[in-house]
């Protein structure tokens, strides 16, 4: 992650910023600034032009799939998840007032995670169904039972939990600024938000995707990305480093 960037946004109070003195010693003294997806270390490169012949990438690994799971249908009220809770960073009460602009089909929206800054407002929607912990199994359990998985942040440096939704058979619908958008070589533009603070795209999007019955692949070869391969990515890096 990005410190500065996440108080920021999270709205962090200056007496809790507590990391910031040591995440620019660290840029400082480091060899090497390797972020977790392309898409994340385009955006570094641009935010510290003075580390920018530091900075590379490794897109983070995902977990090695024999077979994307299918749902042959639906869920009667249309099942949207999403992870990350009310903290600001993850935008999803701006899904909330998405989902509250739309009248004719019925909604629940499953969020997991921490109250955050915005938590008791999203639990104020009857839609809502919140969640502060899970357990990682249930949560992917919640996964396999919705239809949709959205992820509103203003910025994910990845955003694995995508990769598990899409595992557990789940359509998606995800911001622009998120990491593994680098991986995902056949998502389409009705998959993406490309302004998240706008409800009036998101509620269409949304709409879209519910009439849009089949899910289609969302990445050609998912084991070409598994931890091994980054892994041995991470090592060249290294290697390269120590020239």
């Amino acid at each position: 992650g990005y410190d500065k960037l996440e108080y920021e946004l999270n709205e962090t109070p200056q007496e809790q910023r507590i990391l910031l003195e040591y995440e620019q010693e660290m840029f400082q003294l480091a060899d090497k600034i390797i972020c977790v997806s392309e898409k994340f270390c385009k955006y570094m490169k641009s935010e510290r032009p003075d580390l920018e012949e530091k900075i590379d990438f490794v897109n983070n690994g995902i977990e090695k799939v024999e077979k994307i799971k299918t749902k042959n249908k639906i869920n009667d009220i249309y099942t949207i998840i999403s992870v990350g809770g009310g903290v600001k960073l993850k935008n999803n009460l701006t899904v909330c007032k998405a989902i509250n602009e739309i009248k004719d089909i019925k909604i629940k929206f499953i969020v997991i995670g921490k109250l955050g800054k915005d938590g008791e407002k999203i639990k104020k929607y009857g839609f809502v169904e919140y969640y502060e912990n899970l357990p990682h199994e249930e949560v992917l359990k919640k996964m396999r039972e919705s239809d949709l998985y959205v992820q509103n942040s203003y910025i994910e440096t990845f955003g694995l939990s995508i990769f598990e939704a899409i595992k557990e058979g789940c359509r998606i619908l995800i911001s622009s600024n998120v990491g593994i958008i680098s991986i995902l070589d056949n998502i389409k533009n009705t998959d993406i938000i490309y302004n998240n603070t706008d409800i009036e795209e998101i509620k269409n999007k949304i709409i879209s995707l519910y009439n849009q019955k089949n899910i289609h692949n969302y990445i050609t070869d998912a084991n070409k990305y598994r931890w091994e391969k980054s892994a041995e990515r991470l090592k060249e890096r290294c290697k390269e480093s120590e020239k």
